[in-house]
């Protein structure tokens, strides 16, 4: 079985960037089981309207020219999107902001694939094939 790395530290962090998304976009996010690949739903008035990632960094959003998304993960999300016609999300905290980007939306011109990942964890699975999106196409909110 795959280990993970979630701790109580990130699980708070996570869901209190989860409450602004919230707030910022006045839906409620519903916490998905692992078996869905992406973190949670996006309710408004009881109907899921998309799907959505969340991940908390601690670097600005300008240290990197391109954020880097599981290719598997991103593909998940978007065949999600295409077969139920709600967008997929993925929303970033960085240190200095928090952004998102409507990656269902995104032509395929408009984003790359690269191979990397973590290798100071000794895990063979955190490297993989990544899609790369721009910075610049995030929105903060």
């Amino acid at each position: 079985m795959r280990a993970t790395y979630e701790t109580l530290e990130t699980l708070t962090a996570e869901r209190a960037f989860m409450q602004r998304y919230e707030s910022a976009f006045g839906c409620r996010c519903e916490k998905l089981p692992r078996r869905y690949s992406v973190d949670c739903a996006i309710m408004q008035s009881g109907t899921v309207t998309g799907w959505l990632e969340l991940k908390c960094r601690t670097h600005t959003i300008n240290r990197y020219p391109g954020y880097w998304l599981s290719l598997a993960k991103f593909f998940y999300g978007c065949s999600l999107s295409e077969r139920t016609g709600a967008p997929f999300v993925l929303a970033v905290a960085f240190s200095d902001c928090d952004a998102r980007l409507v990656c269902s939306a995104l032509r395929r011109d408009q984003w790359g694939i690269s191979f990397g990942g973590r290798y100071d964890r000794g895990d063979p699975e955190d490297c993989e094939p990544l899609a790369v999106l721009p910075i610049n196409l995030f929105t903060t909110f």
